[in-house]
Formats: structure tokens, sequence, C-alpha cells
């Protein structure tokens, strides 16, 4: 309520106040949430290594929202030393619970190689679960894998499909495709 003025006047330090009491209990959503005020510096100053530190007592308890909070810790040195094996084991552990977030971002490592062996195949199951719950980054990193012929056949119009679901999102990138005339006209069509 006072993170977002639900019924009282918003304020943040006191959000934080409310957020420590209820993560000191071990209650993993509190945790979690007192981890993101410490990261982008909300009712508190920001901190990094306190971020981290509360994003992995409610990732330890199985919060999928941490798990990939603290992935991203691993990932862009928040709080933690790099460390790309650890990023890809909490954004698993997120991904595996259908966190869409991180099962875009462990699409990611797999294309790349970033943390685990390079396999297109996988990036692509990945993205798909992610597209499938609306992720609108999944959505275009999927459409340009079929574009492309990446760890799938090349299929222009499946290409254009998931495109069009990004777009309709407001995703820039599927925008500027579709917008290219490369991947347009009707459901179906393919390249017109």
């Amino acid at each position: 309520c006072y993170a977002n003025g639900d019924g009282v006047s918003e304020d943040k330090a006191e959000a934080v106040k409310w957020f420590r009491r209820a993560a000191k209990q071990g209650y993993a959503e509190a945790q979690n949430r007192l981890g993101f005020c410490y990261d982008k510096g909300i009712g508190v100053s920001e901190n990094e290594e306190k971020a981290a530190k509360w994003y992995r007592k409610a990732a330890k308890q199985g919060y999928a929202e941490a798990q990939f909070n603290l992935g991203v810790c691993y990932e862009e040195e928040i709080g933690v030393l790099e460390d790309e094996e650890k990023a890809v084991k909490w954004y698993r552990k997120a991904a595996e619970q259908g966190y869409a977030k991180a099962q875009y971002n462990l699409g990611n490592c797999y294309r790349t190689g970033y943390g685990v062996s390079e396999d297109k195949e996988e990036a692509v199951q990945w993205y798909r679960k992610a597209a499938q719950q609306g992720d609108a980054k999944a959505q275009y990193n999927l459409g340009v894998c079929y574009a492309e012929g990446i760890g799938v056949s090349q299929d222009k119009a499946e290409a254009a499909r998931w495109l069009r679901k990004a777009a309709q999102q407001g995703h820039p990138g599927a925008e500027n495709l579709l917008a290219s005339g490369i991947f347009g006209g009707e459901q179906g069509t393919g390249i017109i």
C-alpha cells in the first residue's frame, strides 16, 4: 500500500520498513521486494550487495521472481562477482517454474553460449515457452529464429506470426521488420 499509495499516501521509505519486517520473518515475496528496493534505490540508497542478499534469501525458498532477479545479479555483476554458470542455474530454476522472463533469458544463454554450451535448438525451446506466455521479447526472438532458420527450419509464415504478436505489444524490432515489408500480409502468407 505504501509503495503504490493504495489507501495511504505513497511513502517508499515506509514501504521498505514493512518489507524489511516481513523479509526478516522469512517471507519470500517481501525478501524479493526488499531486494528490488535496494537494487533500484527505491525508498533506500541503492546497494547492490544488499539487493543480492535479499534476492538470494527468497530464491533459496523457491520464489521464481527472486531466482530470476538473482540470475540477473550474476549476469550483470550486481552485488556479486560475475558468474555465468550461477546466472544460468538461477534462470533455469525460475524458468522451470514457468517464469517467462527467466525462460527468455535462458533462451538467450543457449543462443549465445553464455554459461552453457551454445545450443540454438534449446534456445528456441525456451523462447517458445516464454513467447506462448506473451513475452514480447521472446516472441520477437522466436520470430527471428524462424526467419533466419536459427535452431529451427526457416519458416517465413511462422516468423511473421510471432513477429506480429510481438509488434502488437509494441516491440520496436518486430514493428520495424513488419513495416519493412519482409514479414507482412495476412497471417500465413509469408513474404509479401
